[in-house]
């Protein structure tokens, strides 16, 4: 895919990117932190945490009205609805939820529901807990969380997963290694770019320093790689790949692939994919071919919000020239469609 970026001014996203996405980049408030109060947020708490109750006291459950409300509602206003739930029955939203629903319908119920701090923390847990290490999961969470959901995964995995694990970056030390390790140890550092931000002044140079470091050389200088990458915003590294495009002919993901490899590789070009993107080529690999990949479609739903599913939406069928509303109606089934479709809704 060729992109062309358009500068205005450092620190805001190229055109072509607020064109094709409307509303993007998201504002830095990390996904389930509510913002200050407003009608949007807070309200209707109370009704909400009743009409839950009242869809799963006694026999049966109406999953209609669990979809209406966990699938409609921001993550912030849910975890006050929780909250006003233990009020109102003395027991967890969450333990009836279990109690009522089941397989991948009950899976995402509970994600949604989630500080989003903590559900992130409980992903990197499932990634490095038991035999083996589920690199993919690492990548999708580490590659696109901006500083701020950055930090509530850091305090919710200390609160959380310490005594088990260990600190954060002690228990990726222990379960990585090689180049792949130190990209992921220099995300954790938190001083990644924010989302949409470019820098125009450094696009040019950091062209120019990962063609030294790469193609220019033998041997690759990782360094420098994953030191630019990790520490650029996704909308700043496809500024810098037009411009290794129109100085070396090929976009800078081509010279990742011929740099580097296994997980590593993967890991780069996740960091230098745009959210939108990122996740509309994810639920992409989750509904191609035989079977889905249930796991990594609750991760994308469950990881971002309303209107960066929208623009995910967008740009699956600017990628794919497939919708994916019709994609995941062929791919799953009952109350899990229905709330997938629920999340797609505007």
């Amino acid at each position: 895919i060729i992109i062309f970026s358009i500068f205005r001014h450092p620190w805001q996203a190229p055109l072509w990117l607020t064109m094709a996405f409307p509303g993007y980049p998201p504002h830095a408030m990390p996904f389930g932190v509510p913002p200050a109060m407003g009608p949007a947020m807070g309200s209707g708490v109370q009704s909400d945490a009743d009409r839950l109750y009242h869809a799963m006291k006694g026999r049966g459950t109406c999953d209609t009205e669990l979809i209406e409300i966990i699938g409609s509602r921001p993550r912030g206003h849910l975890n006050m609805v929780a909250r006003a739930y233990e009020a109102l029955c003395g027991h967890e939203l969450a333990a009836d939820i279990k109690g009522d629903t089941s397989f991948n319908y009950r899976t995402l119920l509970l994600a949604l529901i989630k500080p989003f701090g903590e559900y992130l923390a409980d992903l990197i847990h499932d990634a490095v807990d038991g035999p083996g290490t589920k690199e993919g999961e690492l990548i999708d969470v580490l590659s696109q969380v901006n500083p701020m959901e950055l930090a509530a995964l850091r305090e919710a995995w200390e609160y959380k997963y310490v005594h088990k694990h260990g600190h954060l970056d002690e228990c990726l030390k222990s379960e990585t290694s090689f180049h792949f390790r130190k990209t992921l140890l220099h995300a954790l550092r938190g001083t990644r770019m924010p989302p949409g931000a470019v820098d125009a002044a450094r696009v040019e140079c950091d062209a120019d320093r990962l063609y030294r470091a790469g193609e220019k050389r033998l041997g690759t200088d990782d360094d420098t790689f994953i030191d630019i990458i990790t520490g650029s915003s996704a909308e700043h590294l496809q500024a810098v790949s037009a411009a290794y495009m129109a100085r070396h002919g090929h976009f800078l993901e081509k010279a990742i692939e011929k740099e580097t490899s296994g997980d590593y590789r993967k890991a780069l070009l996740a960091f230098c994919t745009p959210r939108p993107i990122y996740v509309a080529q994810r639920v992409r690999d989750a509904v191609h071919g035989a079977g889905t990949k249930d796991s990594v479609l609750i991760r994308m739903f469950a990881m971002n919000d309303k209107p960066m599913l929208m623009q995910a939406s967008a740009a699956y069928e600017r990628l794919f020239k497939r919708c994916m509303v019709h994609d995941i109606e062929k791919d799953t089934s009952g109350d899990y469609k229905r709330l997938l479709l629920c999340l797609l809704h505007p």
